[in-house]
Order: structure tokens, then C-alpha cells, then sequence
């Protein structure tokens, strides 16, 4: 019989991976997209497809991921209540150094971990919204019109992007620092360090 945590852990650092793969092309194709270089010799459509594919990769993964935290009862270790925003000053400050103090965690996420996860769940949500209208624009004319034009909507795809930009490696950051053992259970599967 299979061990239940195990098979869970394998599901997670699945997603977690599929995620960080497709984030990372998404972010080095979106950028090539945005600012192309004429004396490259690739092709913008090659560019285009991958972003499509890392898309549809990413946004099939987020559905399943939720879809995963439902089934399994685990949503409400993201939702953000008010004792969360209580304890986001003192998280703030130990993570700049000014306190000691750890940080509190009152589910199995730190308040700033929460609002990390749904910022990029709706910044996901957003850039689907907004890339499909880029996509095909003539058929999304009610969108464009309500946002706009189709520059506005172009820079805010451009700012949700460096939003993941600039919380990718925060995120990988105080990963390192703050839990080594997570990081060493998303690399390898295993929670044990070996004797030597």
C-alpha cells in the first residue's frame, strides 16, 4: 500500500515544477516578445508558440492545482484573515532584519506566503484575460474597448509581468533562506539528509 503523504508530496513537487518551468519561459519569451532583437536569428512566431504552449501549460496546471487543493480540504491554509494581516508588520520586519522574532504561522503559510500565492493566482488569472485579448483583438472588441485600447491593455499584460518578474526571486530567495529542508524536499523528493 502506498504511502498517502508520499503520493501527496509527489503531486505537489510535480506541480511545483511544471509551474516553475512554465513561469520561466513565460517570463523569457514574454520579455522576447516585448523587446525582440532584430540581429537574432529566431523567429517571433517560434517565440509566440512557445508562450502559447507555456500558457495553456501554466493556467491547466493552476486549475488542477485548485482543483487539488479543494478536493484535498487544504484551501483554507490560503485564505488571508484578519489575524493573518495582523501578524504582516512583525513578518515584514523580520524578513528586512529590524526583529528577531519568527514569523508567525497560524496555518501552514505565513501571511506574506498567502498573499504571494493569490497575487499570482490572480495576476494569472489577469494575464490570460489579457493575452487572449492580445491574441485576437478583433474578436475581443467589447475588452479592448472597455480597457481602453489596445495599449493599455499591452502595458498592463507589461506590469503583471514585472510583477512576476520581481516576486520570482523573492520567492526563491526566502525559500533558501527561510526553510532549506522544503527546498531539498522540492529537489529530491525526500525529507531525510543522508549520513554521511
Amino acid at each position: 500500500m502506498k504511502d498517502k503523504r508520499r503520493e501527496n508530496l509527489t503531486i505537489i513537487i510535480v506541480f511545483h515544477w511544471i509551474f516553475a518551468l512554465t513561469v520561466f519561459l513565460l517570463l523569457a519569451s514574454g520579455y522576447y516578445l516585448s523587446f525582440p532583437r532584430v540581429e537574432a536569428d529566431w523567429s517571433m512566431g517560434k517565440t509566440r508558440l512557445i508562450h502559447l504552449i507555456a500558457a495553456s501549460i501554466f493556467i491547466s496546471s493552476l486549475v488542477f492545482r485548485v482543483y487539488y487543493i479543494l478536493i484535498k480540504g487544504n484551501w483554507p491554509n490560503f485564505l488571508v484573515g484578519r489575524k493573518d494581516l495582523k501578524t504582516l508588520v512583525p513578518l515584514i520586519k523580520y524578513y528586512l532584519f529590524i526583529t528577531e522574532e519568527p514569523r508567525c504561522l497560524l496555518s501552514r503559510y505565513d501571511v506574506g506566503q498567502k498573499l504571494f500565492y493569490l497575487s499570482w493566482a490572480l495576476g494569472a488569472g489577469l494575464q490570460l484575460i489579457s493575452g487572449l485579448i492580445m491574441l485576437n483583438p478583433g474578436r475581443f472588441t467589447f475588452f479592448v474597448n472597455l480597457w481602453g485600447d489596445l495599449q493599455t491593455i499591452r502595458t498592463f499584460h507589461f506590469l503583471v509581468f514585472i510583477w512576476f518578474l520581481i516576486t520570482v526571486p523573492v520567492h526563491i530567495y526566502l525559500s533558501l533562506t527561510e526553510d532549506p529542508l522544503q527546498v531539498r524536499i522540492l529537489l529530491t523528493g525526500k525529507k531525510k539528509i543522508p549520513d554521511k
